[in-house]
Parts: structure tokens; C-alpha cells; sequence
């Protein structure tokens, strides 16, 4: 049933720029990525061999700085920031 919903929202959501957000909620982004970067590396050539490399660390958002300097020793910047 998740598989159908997920394929409606694709279809449906397309041009709407949801997508990415369904992929990091559900943890299939990384996977997702690197398979379209891996065929999207084999029909151009001029992409480099580290692009569409996707890590976990870079799924995250930055915190905005004013927040981490609301709460100083609290809060640290996410990884890859």
C-alpha cells in the first residue's frame, strides 16, 4: 500500500517539488540519488565521477546561525555544514 501511495505522489506531484521531501521522510533519498546520478553519468559526459554522490549528512538542513547563537553550548551545526 505505501508503494502505491508513494507512486500516486510522484505522478501527482511532479512538477510541484514534494518529491525530494517524500524521499527524506520515507529514507529512500540516498538510494534514489545515486541510482539517477549513476544512469545520469552514463548519458552526458561531462558530469565529474563525484557528482550526484549523495551522503546522509548532506540530507539535513543547516540550523540558521542566529539560532545556534540563541543557545550558545547547546546547539551545534549539523554535519556537513
Amino acid at each position: 500500500m505505501r508503494a502505491i501511495i508513494a507512486h500516486e505522489r510522484r505522478v501527482e506531484l511532479a512538477f510541484e517539488n514534494h518529491r525530494w521531501n517524500d524521499l527524506v521522510r520515507t529514507g529512500k533519498a540516498v538510494d534514489v540519488m545515486n541510482a539517477f546520478g549513476a544512469v545520469l553519468k552514463t548519458q552526458v559526459n561531462y558530469l565529474t565521477p563525484d557528482t550526484y554522490n549523495v551522503i546522509a549528512n548532506k540530507l539535513l538542513y543547516p540550523i540558521p546561525q542566529p539560532e545556534i547563537d540563541l543557545n550558545p553550548g547547546q546547539m551545534t551545526q549539523n554535519p556537513g555544514y
